[in-house]
């Protein structure tokens, strides 16, 4: 497909380069959206942790007496991704965007 405007194709783009209308009709989307409920294992505190202390250095039982793993991704905000642009470029035969989430 070949660019007209702010259309490629059927599709319809904005300057954010987000899809805003097929074939005419208004849409929204697609969009990536990442999310993972907790698990009863990520919930258990004090399980021992990888992610603090090396399994080979603790006889495999990792950092023991830790928060749990749902606690330390609501600590570092990983319950609440965001989408942030960082660029958006035409090509020849599309449109790439790049997202940091």
């Amino acid at each position: 497909g070949r660019w007209h405007g702010d259309a490629l194709g059927v599709g319809t783009f904005d300057a954010r380069g987000d899809l805003v209308a097929w074939a005419g009709v208004p849409v929204r989307g697609p969009r990536l959206e990442l999310w993972r409920a907790p698990t009863e294992n990520d919930r258990g505190a004090g399980q021992g942790s990888y992610e603090l202390a090396e399994p080979e250095l603790t006889r495999g039982r990792g950092a023991e007496e830790t928060p749990s793993a749902a606690d330390r991704w609501r600590e570092r905000g990983l319950h609440r991704l965001t989408h942030r642009l960082l660029g958006t470029t035409r090509t020849d035969g599309g449109l790439e965007t790049r997202m940091r989430v």
